[in-house]
């Protein structure tokens, strides 16, 4: 429901934010939020609602910023729908509190990134969700992004674990030449996806793409991986004006 566009709905959405900037000195700005959201279907029957509140939403002095969420929601599932690999939430009201509490370091250094905890109910149950991205730049022309997802979640149509990782790696090695690669695995599904790609710009107005997908998946009977998909994409692109 969340991740497509929903037809036959009204929706309104309302909200303010209030963003002083104290002179406290070790605090840059504070930036304190409340949106709501809710959604009916034609006949005026309420699907979901969701209050979003930042009572602390903090960016300090050195750049650094913390964040603490309150968002209490509702849904009413009118069809059962799979949320994780054989658990389903059947036809029902829902209505549960999820909080958030989220701090970044900041991009000017070399070691950044984010850290986020979403804990609270969840569906009769309760959901815990940790993200956490990490960025190194040892060089001006080097660049490695972490980022790792996991879910847990003890409900009563069912337990899930889930873990997502991921590794980028960027490499600028002139202004015209960039090389970008990606890793990713899924625990749920067990599979692992790489994207890579070399953009060369040799020209104002031509442009060069190379790019790799791969596809692998977990083969618990040979105890390895087979790869499902490959491909190899090649691009060129150059404008002509007259």
């Amino acid at each position: 429901m969340g991740f497509v566009p929903r037809k036959g709905i009204n929706k309104w959405v309302v909200g303010t934010t209030w963003a002083p900037r104290p002179e406290w000195g070790w605090l840059r700005q504070m930036r304190n939020q409340l949106f709501g959201t809710y959604i009916t279907d034609l006949a005026g029957q309420w699907q979901t609602y969701r209050v979003f509140t930042a009572p602390i939403n903090w960016r300090l002095e050195s750049g650094e910023r913390i964040e603490f969420n309150v968002i209490p929601q509702g849904e009413r599932i009118i069809e059962p729908f799979e949320i994780s690999d054989g658990v389903t939430i059947p036809v029902g009201t829902y209505e549960f509190v999820r909080y958030r509490l989220e701090g970044d370091i900041a991009a000017k250094r070399k070691l950044n990134g984010r850290l986020s905890w979403r804990f609270g109910s969840f569906y009769q149950g309760n959901l815990n969700e940790y993200q956490l991205r990490i960025n190194w730049i040892p060089a001006s022309i080097l660049s490695f992004e972490f980022a790792g997802t996991r879910n847990v979640a003890s409900l009563p149509f069912g337990d899930f674990d889930q873990t997502l990782l991921g590794l980028r790696v960027r490499f600028n090695a002139t202004p015209d030449l960039q090389l970008n690669s990606f890793v990713q695995y899924d625990t749920d599904s067990e599979s692992i996806g790489i994207n890579s790609r070399i953009h060369w710009i040799f020209d104002p107005q031509g442009e060069f793409f190379l790019v790799f997908n791969n596809s692998s998946v977990y083969d618990d009977i040979n105890n390895r991986f087979q790869r499902q998909t490959s491909q190899l994409i090649l691009k060129l692109r150059y404008n002509f004006r007259f």
